[in-house]
Order: structure tokens, then C-alpha cells, then sequence
């Protein structure tokens, strides 16, 4: 599965040195996203998750990735300098204004 997700980076135009995931039991995360932890060629720490559902994003799915973000920065022990999300799923209009607010670089993604 996280080959699956390199490829997908890779394919979007993201390299890093190195690449780490983060277990959602240390974080006390119960919601079905994968989080990586990577180290881009500039030593810039990058937060990436990977959501996916049925049903569309939402202003309060925002609000909850915005709460992992914080529990993995308290967990990690420091910022990261980009934070970036790849959503499986139909977007709202004010989820997107309101992670856009919050300095996050959207994509979508498409595969099994």
C-alpha cells in the first residue's frame, strides 16, 4: 500500500529523501487515513495524508484533518513546513476554502 502511495507522489511530481509513516495508534486516531511523514530535497519537513470515502468531504472533515494534523506535530515534536492532502472524494466548496485558509496544498487522487 505505501508503494502505492510513492507512486502516486512521484506521479504528481513530489520526491523526497525520505519517507516515513506515521501509525494512527500513537496519534489516538481513529479515522481510516494514512499519514506519511516525509523529508523533502530541501530538508523540509512535509505532512502528507491520504483520505478517501463514499460520500463528500465536508467542512467538518476538515475540521478533524486539521485535528490530526496537530496531534501528529504534538506526537512528531515539531512543525512541518508543508502539509499536503490527497482526497478520494467528492470536495465541498467550504471544505476547500477553509483547508486552503489553512495554508494546505489540495490533490486528488484516483486508484484502488
Amino acid at each position: 500500500m505505501l508503494k502505492s502511495k510513492i507512486d502516486l507522489l512521484r506521479k504528481n511530481g513530489y520526491l523526497f529523501k525520505k519517507i516515513e509513516p506515521i501509525d494512527l495508534k500513537n496519534i489516538n486516531v481513529k479515522k481510516k487515513v494514512d499519514i506519511l511523514k516525509c523529508i523533502d530535497e530541501k530538508d523540509f519537513f512535509n505532512f502528507i495524508i491520504f483520505v478517501s470515502g463514499k460520500s463528500r468531504f465536508l467542512q467538518k472533515n476538515s475540521d478533524e484533518i486539521e485535528e490530526i494534523y496537530r496531534k501528529t506535530v504534538e506526537f512528531c515534536g515539531h512543525n512541518f513546513k508543508y502539509k499536503k492532502i490527497f482526497i478520494k472524494q467528492p470536495l465541498c466548496k467550504k471544505a476547500k476554502a477553509r483547508l486552503q485558509e489553512n495554508k494546505w496544498e489540495i490533490n486528488s487522487y484516483d486508484f484502488v
